[in-house]
């Protein structure tokens, strides 16, 4: 735990992980330190596990990726790794003023070449500090079946899509954990490339009705 304290790498690293293995559990108690603590309050959504004398099932190791598997889960997924404070936007620190869980909603539906440049943007400028991004989006050319977005520093996976919303709520979602980035420009950012997109769009519009 006190490795955690003194370098952010290692808090880095955990807060990166898809789970988290406590080794040497037979020279001294995890417990005693805290350590599965600060695993938790880095990385809730990694399950903590324990390797005795270096024995673990292999399997317990691999396919986790976190990655969204149904529709029934979106809402636990989203809130594995998202703040515990409750509101519009909230941010909220996990280690020192260093590593940070922001969340953030959008009501009205988003466009989806305004959901691509604002992804681009993040993975190209933000990537080192991007540790986690996960979401759940509302796309006006899809309002019925939810874009599901989700990557780790400078690798986005491709968006994926469930076949319905998993309740009646209809905001789109994101969730991210972050190294020195304000949670407030993160939906800044979003704020300007949809007010971009919408006046490129609308002079096209504007342009095609002036040309018939």
């Amino acid at each position: 735990a006190r490795t955690l304290e003194l370098y952010d790498e290692a808090a880095r690293q955990v807060a990166l992980a898809d789970r988290l293995v406590v080794t040497k559990t037979d020279l001294a108690d995890p417990a005693a330190s805290g350590l599965p603590g600060r695993f938790r309050a880095l990385n809730p959504a990694a399950p903590v596990l324990t390797a005795v004398q270096g024995d673990i099932d292999p399997a317990a190791l691999f396919g986790a990726g976190g990655r969204l598997a149904k529709t029934a889960d979106a809402r636990a997924w989203l809130a594995a790794d998202a703040p515990t404070a409750h509101g519009h936007g909230h941010d909220v620190s996990r280690h020192g003023a260093d590593i940070r869980a922001h969340s953030f909603r959008r009501a009205k539906p988003i466009h989806a070449v305004a959901l691509t440049l604002y992804l681009e943007i993040l993975a190209e400028h933000c990537g080192a500090n991007l540790l986690r991004l996960k979401g759940l989006v509302n796309l006006a050319q899809s309002p019925d079946r939810p874009a599901v977005i989700h990557g780790v520093q400078h690798v986005l996976h491709p968006i994926e899509w469930l076949d319905a919303w998993p309740d009646a709520g209809r905001d789109s979602v994101f969730v991210f954990i972050t190294k020195d980035i304000p949670g407030s420009w993160l939906e800044c950012l979003l704020d300007c490339v949809e007010d971009e997109v919408a006046e490129v769009l609308a002079r096209r519009n504007n342009a095609g009705k002036e040309g018939d």
